[in-house]
C-alpha cells in the first residue's frame, strides 16, 4: 500500500499522488526509515513477512538498539489480526523468560498501523541454521532443545500455548559464554482458556509443524507445542521434515499415512540409540492421549535417549509407553465388566422365567422409554445464553453478543450494555458497534454507553474503543459522540481518520463525505473494508449518489461473493434492490454464498429460503464454529419443523457455540 509522506494518507497501490496535498505517495515501508516510533527512530528494514516488516531502531537518549515489528496495513484494517499482534507484548511480558525475547513498547504508526519495539538480537534462525549445515551436531541439539523446553514449560506454566514453534521462529545467538536460543513470535499465542477457532474457521500456525488437531481446526491445548517441539528436534537431527507438504491437507495426508521413519534411519554420520527415537515419536505421536502430556516429561525422555546414544546403548526402550499400557488395562477392564454383564443377565433370565407372570399394563399407562428427549422451556434456554455470556473464553463471549444482537436484539439489550465494561477490549468493542446498529435504544443502555465512553475518551493509546462508543452515541442522537468524531478528525491520519469519516458518515454528517477518497479506484487492500466505507458513504447526502453509483454496479458483477457483498450494502438505502438478488443467491448460488445470503436475510428481519433449513441444520451440527455463526444467525426467525426442533434439542447437550446457537434458534424461532 501507499503512504503519503506529508499527511500520512493511507492507499491502494495504485495511487501514485495524494488527492488532498498532491504529495508523491511512497510505499508504507519505505517512508518509515528516518521517522520516529514512540521514543525509537527508524534506521533501516531488515526483512519483511508475512505479517508485516522488521526494521532496525535506536532510542536516540539511551543509545538502545531495538527491532521495530510493524504490522502490515491492510491487516490492521482486521481486528482479529490487530488482537492476535498486540497479544505478543501481553504474552511475552507476562511470561517473562530469559529465552524468550524481550518486549519493549507498541503503539500506532503515523499512518495507524501497529508496531512492536522489541529487543535486538543478532545472530540466525534455526531456519538458516539448518539450511547451510545440515544436521546439526547431538552437543547443539542438546543445548537447543534444553532451552526450548524451558521457555515453552515457562509460557505454558502461565497459561500460554505458543502455536507456532518452528525453526524460523528460534533464534541462535552467541555470547562469550557460549551460544544461547531466544523463542520469537508469539503473536499467535493463546491462553489455555481460550477456544482456539478464528473467524474464518481456518487454522492457526505453519503446517509443517502442526498437531493433526491444529490443522484440523479442533480445540488445541499444550500438547500442540509438545508436537511442533518433536517436530523442530527431528528436523534438527536429520535435516528433514517428519511430514514434508506445501499445503495444510498436504501435510495432514502424510501424517495419516502413518509415522515417519525414525531419526536413526535417516542419520548416517552417528548411530542414535533407540531412545532417541521412542522420544522423537513420543512427541510427534498424532493421538493426543499418546502423545507426551507435558514438556518436562519429552524433556526427560530426550536426555534419556541422548545418553544413551553417547553411551552406545543400543536397547529397545522399555518400559511400553504409558498411554499404551493404560490402553491395555482398559482393554482388560472392559473384558472383566463384559462378563460381568453378561452373567449378571443370564442370572435374570433364569429367574425371570421362574417368576410368576406380571399384570398386563393398559396401553395408556404403558411407558414410553424410547420417547424423544422434551424441549427445555424458555427460563432454561435463557440460562444456557447467560452463561455463554459470562464465559471464562472470551470468543465465546463474542459469539453469544453476536448471536444475541441478531437474534432478539430487543431481549439482550441489557447484556449488550453489561458487556461494555467486560474485561476484554475485543469484547467492548463488539458491543459499542452492536449498540450502534439502528435501533431504538432504553435510556438505560444509552447511561450505559455514556459511562463507558467517559472513561475511554482519554486513552490516547488505543483511540479504536473510544471511536466505537463515540459513534454509537452519535448515531443515537448523544451530542457528545459527534463532538468527540469532530475533534479527532482535525488531527487524525491514515487508517484513524478513514474510521473517523466512517463514524461521521453512519452519523449522517456532511464531513463524512470525505469517504470518497478512500473509495475510488483499488484504494484498499480488503474488500469487505471497502464495503463498510460505501455503506457509509451512502448514509451522507454528498456522497449518496457515487456510492449508489459503485454498489449498483458490483450488484450486476458475475461472482456471487461480490454480487451479495454489494447487495447486504445497498439494503440499507435500497432494499427493493437488494431483496431479488438474494432470493436469487438462495436458488442458485453455491453452498457458501447461500448461506451467506441467508445470513442477510436474517440481518435484514427476514427468514431464510426454507428450502435450505436443512443445509444450515446441518452446517451446525457438524461445522465449524465460523458456520456455527453463519447457520445461528439464518436460523434465528426461521419457521422450523417438529423434526428440526428436535434436532436442535440434542445439539443443546454439547458445550461452547454449538449449544449457544441451538438455545438462541429455539428461543427465537416460532413454533
Amino acid at each position: 500500500m501507499q503512504v503519503c509522506p506529508q499527511c500520512f494518507g493511507l492507499y491502494g497501490p495504485e495511487q501514485n499522488r495524494c488527492p488532498t496535498d498532491g504529495q508523491k505517495t511512497a510505499h508504507y515501508a519505505k517512508v518509515l526509515i528516518g521517522l520516529n516510533l514512540g521514543p525509537y527512530v527508524v534506521r533501516s528494514m531488515l526483512n519483511e513477512g508475512g505479517m508485516g516488516v522488521v526494521y532496525s531502531g535506536e532510542h536516540p537518549t539511551l543509545g538502545r538498539k531495538v527491532a521495530l515489528k510493524v504490522l502490515r496495513p491492510e491487516l490492521s484494517l482486521r481486528e482479529g489480526i490487530v488482537e492476535r499482534f498486540t497479544q505478543e507484548a501481553r504474552a511475552v511480558n507476562t511470561i517473562g523468560h530469559r529465552n524468550i525475547v524481550n518486549i519493549y513498547d507498541f503503539g500506532t504508526t503515523p499512518f495507524g498501523t501497529f508496531y512492536i519495539a522489541m529487543e535486538y538480537l543478532e545472530g540466525r534462525t534455526l531456519r538458516e541454521l539448518i539450511d547451510k549445515e545440515g544436521p546439526q551436531p547431538l552437543a547443539r541439539v542438546r543445548l537447543i532443545i534444553d532451552q526450548l523446553c524451558a521457555a515453552l514449560s515457562a509460557a505454558h506454566s502461565k497459561g500460554f500455548v505458543h502455536r507456532d514453534v518452528k525453526p524460523e521462529n528460534v533464534m541462535l545467538c552467541a555470547r562469550p559464554r557460549g551460544e544461547y536460543i531466544k523463542l520469537l513470535d508469539f503473536g499467535i499465542a493463546k491462553l489455555l482458556t481460550s477456544t482456539e477457532q478464528t473467524n474464518t474457521g481456518a487454522p492457526l500456525g505453519t503446517p509443517q509443524y502442526m498437531a493433526p488437531e491444529q490443522i484440523d481446526g479442533a480445540p488445541t491445548d499444550h500438547r500442540a507445542d509438545i508436537y511442533a517441539l518433536g517436530a523442530v528436534t527431528y528436523e534438527l537431527l536429520t535435516a528433514r521434515l517428519p511430514h514434508p507438504g506445501h499445503s495444510h491437507a498436504a501435510v495432514r495426508q502424510s501424517q495419516l499415512a502413518g509415522p515417519p521413519a525414525p531419526p536413526s534411519a535417516l542419520v548416517k554420520q552417528q548411530r542414535l540409540a533407540p531412545l532417541l527415537d521412542h522420544a522423537v515419536a513420543g512427541a510427534l505421536e498424532p493421538t493426543l492421549e499418546r502423545r507426551f502430556d507435558r514438556i518436562n516429561t519429552f524433556h526427560t525422555a530426550f536426555l534419556r535417549g541422548l545418553d544413551a546414544t553417547q553411551a552406545r546403548d543400543y536397547s529397545l526402550p522399555t518400559p511400553a509407553p504409558r498411554a499404551a499400557t493404560a490402553t491395555m488395562r482398559g482393554r482388560r477392564l472392559l473384558v472383566v465388566a463384559i462378563v460381568t454383564f453378561v452373567s449378571a443377565g443370564l442370572a435374570a433370565f433364569a429367574a425371570f422365567r421362574h417368576a410368576d407372570p406380571p399384570p398386563t399394563a393398559s396401553p395408556a399407562k404403558q411407558p414410553q422409554s424410547s420417547a424423544a428427549p422434551s424441549e427445555p422451556s424458555s427460563t432454561q434456554l435463557v440460562e444456557i445464553v447467560q452463561a455463554a455470556l459470562h464465559a471464562r473464553s472470551a470468543d465465546l463471549r463474542q459469539q453469544a453478543l453476536r448471536f444475541c444482537s441478531t437474534a432478539d436484539s430487543q431481549r439482550w439489550e441489557s447484556s449488550l450494555s453489561a458487556a461494555l465494561a467486560d474485561e476484554d477490549p475485543r469484547v467492548r468493542r463488539l458491543a459499542a458497534r452492536l449498540l450502534a446498529e439502528p435501533r431504538q435504544l432504553s435510556p438505560a443502555s444509552k447511561r450505559a454507553l455514556s459511562r463507558a465512553f467517559a472513561q475511554q475518551v482519554h486513552q490516547v493509546e488505543n483511540p479504536w474503543l473510544a471511536l466505537d462508543l463515540a459513534t454509537a452515541l452519535c448515531r443515537h442522537g448523544v451530542a457528545a459522540g459527534k463532538r468527540h468524531l469532530l475533534g479527532r478528525l482535525k488531527n487524525a491520519q491514515g487508517i484513524l481518520r478513514t474510521s473517523v469519516l466512517e463514524g461521521l458518515a453512519f452519523c449522517g454528517d456532511p464531513a463524512g463525505s470525505e469517504l470518497r477518497l478512500h473509495t475510488e479506484g483499488a484504494l484498499l487492500a480488503t474488500r469487505m473494508r471497502r464495503w463498510g466505507l460505501l455503506v457509509g458513504l451512502s448514509a451522507t447526502k454528498d456522497g449518496a449518489p457515487q456510492a449508489l453509483d459503485k454498489l449498483l454496479a458490483a450488484a450486476r458483477a458475475p461472482a456471487w461473493e461480490t454480487r451479495i457483498a454489494a447487495a447486504s450494502a445497498l439494503a440499507r438505502q435500497r432494499r427493493d434492490t437488494a431483496l431479488p438478488i438474494f432470493r436469487a443467491a438462495l436458488k442458485h448460488a453455491p453452498l457458501t454464498a447461500r448461506r451467506r445470503a441467508a445470513v442477510a436475510f436474517a440481518r435484514l428481519g427476514l427468514a431464510p429460503d426454507p428450502s435450505i433449513a436443512e443445509t444450515l441444520l446441518e452446517s451446525l451440527a457438524t461445522g465449524s464454529e465460523s458456520e456455527d455463526a453463519l447457520a445461528a444467525l439464518s436460523l434465528a426467525r426461521t419457521q422450523l419443523t417438529a423434526r428440526q426442533r428436535a434436532q436442535l434439542v440434542k445439539l443443546l447437550a454439547r458445550d461452547g457455540p454449538k449449544q449457544l446457537a441451538a438455545a438462541l434458534i429455539l428461543l427465537s424461532s416460532s413454533r
